[in-house]
């Protein structure tokens, strides 16, 4: 199977099984932001501050720029909820933790990208928490 390289601007061969194997779903910035809790304003925030990698561009070479979309592959969303899960949100807590109870854990993530089942069980306090998942 032939696909284009946007990336190198060029066409490259492959074995289909080889595709099959290896490829990735990409999502829009915007998508990324929903999977992993936050608005879709807030990440060219983070991108500007260094604290996530950038998008890959939907032009040649894989520039970013006005009006051109851009994505982020499956390992790039699951290192940025990685990332994001270690950030800590507000004032810093004097024993020194992380507060951070907005970003998904690794199951729950893979289950908002469609490969996985998650079920919840509620504690005596009302909260749900993830219990059991399955790989589909």
């Amino acid at each position: 199977m032939s696909v284009y390289n946007i990336i190198q601007d060029r066409i490259e061969s492959c074995l289909l099984s080889d595709f099959k194997k290896n490829r990735e779903r990409a999502y829009t910035v915007g998508e990324t932001a929903d999977l992993v809790n936050r608005h879709k304003k807030y990440m060219p925030q983070l991108v500007k501050r260094g604290v996530i990698p950038g998008p890959t561009g939907s032009q040649k070479g894989g520039n970013t720029g006005w009006q051109v979309r851009s994505y982020y592959s499956e390992s790039q969303v699951k290192e940025i909820r990685d990332i994001l899960a270690t950030y800590h949100m507000g004032r810093p807590r004097k024993d020194g933790l992380v507060t951070n109870d907005i970003t998904p854990s690794p199951q729950e993530l893979t289950r908002r990208m469609g490969d996985g089942i998650l079920t919840y069980t509620r504690t005596e306090d009302g909260r749900f928490i993830p219990v059991w998942s399955e790989s589909i």
